[in-house]
């Protein structure tokens, strides 16, 4: 039995009152802005009707309602850089996570008129573009560039929850084409450009199928390399669930050679930068080693993959390797397909032999030098859960980015992952933490065998309007673990044919109940 299934038999018997509004925010725009500023922003998605109040993962970030989907963000100095959420409530409940972006340096809004070259907007280095792509259109940039002047471009969409397949290319001042690139991190353009002589350059921005809408935005950053700031940590991928501790041992450089590889001791968490690394352990005879490494899950557009090899000495220590393994993409547990929990990130098991040491090899098809995780560890039977809830109005492909809204006798769908790791097949029993008095969620169990699961949730006919944090949790034996919520990143019509990326949200599981 699969989740989609599932998620069938649950829309044949929802009620009609779940084909009624519930709020979705599509995106914030501007996308970001520079810590220690105010930006005003702008709201835009679906039954966003009588929105008040934003919320923000972080508490230096403040928001006061301006008027209609309008809002002023107050950023103090202190947030740090990197990527927040926001949810917007209103009339129809909570909505899903945005993200929005801390940044390091100056920041605009793109002008409206800089659909051609000669109306290009003119940028003054370094610099944060707030912009969306237009369907059949192209947003131009011009910047000055002396001589051998490196310049780097890097356009964030995919990284800010943007379906917007950028291209990105540079022109001289005769409209010569000199550079084009695409899906440079994941689905993201970046280059570094040096100039080939003193002048005006123009850059050009535009989806690769040229696409476009408020959904389609980007952040366009212009400066030198030495300015560019550090790329912001991803939000994490639905898979990267795996407890990460916070104490992990650091790669240490040089590492790039087998004879200069890393030691390592069993359990090991090592975080680096996918440079071609190499690492020796040795376990004890029998002891069965899970290698994996985690990037891929941690947001980042690499393609990571792991060699093994094992390694004797004979009598006169003349050293001997052979091959021990080779991991790759790691494929998501049948039953879960609607959590896109197939990876990049490749994970094997060895078996160790007495008097035999081990190295490993960690390497990135991408280069991309991305943030990884090497973890070496001993198996574990147990299980990790993911919730997401199910689209309020569903044709059996779309994937939607919401929250559920319950009305009074109203029913809600939460699908629940169970992530199996190391053979672990008991049952799970799921429960539901944190409701009101007047909302409901029976216990379910998720058999041996299966992936998956629903939970229902249940409003009495005097439910009172709530809006709150739930906490979804699965028990097994004296096993205990919180489930962690899954959102898309945007919302398709068509989670078949079109791109699809879900990933996790940091603030937890959110419901809202209205009296409407």
């Amino acid at each position: 039995m699969t989740l989609r299934p599932l998620a069938l038999l649950w829309s044949l018997t929802l009620p009609a009152a779940a084909q009624l509004p519930a709020a979705r925010l599509d995106a914030v725009f501007p996308s970001g802005a520079k810590a220690g500023t105010e930006v005003e922003i702008t709201l835009t998605g679906a039954d966003l009707d009588e929105v008040k109040e934003l919320h923000c993962s972080h508490p230096g970030i403040k928001a006061a309602h301006v008027e209609g989907a309008k809002f002023k963000l107050t950023l103090d100095a202190s947030v740090p850089q990197g990527l927040h959420e926001i949810r917007a409530s209103g009339r129809f409940g909570i909505s899903n996570s945005s993200v929005f972006v801390t940044g390091a340096l100056p920041e605009i809004t793109e002008p409206a008129a800089n659909h051609t070259r000669s109306t290009a907007a003119v940028l003054t280095l370094p610099v944060t573009v707030n912009g969306t792509a237009d369907a059949d259109a192209s947003d131009f940039f011009r910047f000055k560039a002396a001589k051998d002047q490196a310049v780097r471009l890097d356009c964030a969409a995919q990284r800010i929850d943007s379906p917007l397949n950028a291209t990105l290319s540079i022109r001289n001042a005769t409209g010569l084409e000199l550079v084009r690139v695409e899906s440079t991190l994941d689905r993201d353009p970046a280059l570094t450009f040096t100039a080939p002589a003193e002048g005006e350059y123009t850059a050009e921005l535009h989806d690769l199928a040229w696409a476009g809408g408020a959904a389609h935005r980007y952040q366009l950053t212009v400066s030198s390399p030495q300015e560019s700031p550090a790329l912001p940590t991803p939000v994490p991928m639905a898979g990267a669930v795996l407890a990460l501790p916070a104490a992990t041992t650091e790669e240490k450089e040089p590492n790039d050679a087998d004879s200069a590889a890393q030691p390592l001791t069993i359990p090991a968490e090592v975080s680096g930068k996918l440079d071609d690394d190499w690492f020796t352990f040795s376990g004890a005879n029998g002891q069965a080693v899970i290698i994996e490494v985690l990037s891929h899950r941690l947001g980042e557009p690499s393609d990571p993959f792991i060699v093994v090899q094992k390694v004797t000495k004979d009598a006169q220590g003349k050293e001997t390797s052979s091959g021990a393994g080779e991991f790759d993409d790691t494929a998501g547990p049948g039953g879960s397909e609607d959590f896109r929990l197939g990876t990049r990130d490749p994970s094997g098991r060895i078996v160790c032999d007495e008097g035999v040491s081990y190295r490993i090899f960690v390497g990135d098809r991408f280069q991309t030098g991305g943030r990884y995780r090497l973890r070496l560890r001993e198996t574990k039977p147990d299980f990790t859960l993911l919730a997401m809830p199910q689209s309020p109005a569903t044709n059996g492909k779309n994937a939607l980015r919401c929250t559920p809204l319950l009305r009074r006798n109203g029913s809600a769908a939460i699908s629940v992952a169970v992530l199996r790791n190391d053979g672990f097949d008991e049952p799970v029993s799921l429960h539901v933490e944190g409701l009101p008095a007047d909302v409901t969620a029976a216990d379910t169990t998720v058999p041996p065998g299966l992936s998956s699961g629903v939970i229902i949730v249940r409003a009495a006919a005097d439910a009172k309007p709530w809006n709150g944090r739930l906490q979804i949790t699965g028990k097994a034996g004296d096993r205990t673990h919180n489930a962690h919520e899954v959102t898309p990143r945007w919302s398709v019509g068509d989670s078949i044919a079109e791109r699809l990326d879900l990933r996790l949200s940091t603030e937890g599981f959110m419901l809202a109940v209205t009296d409407i």
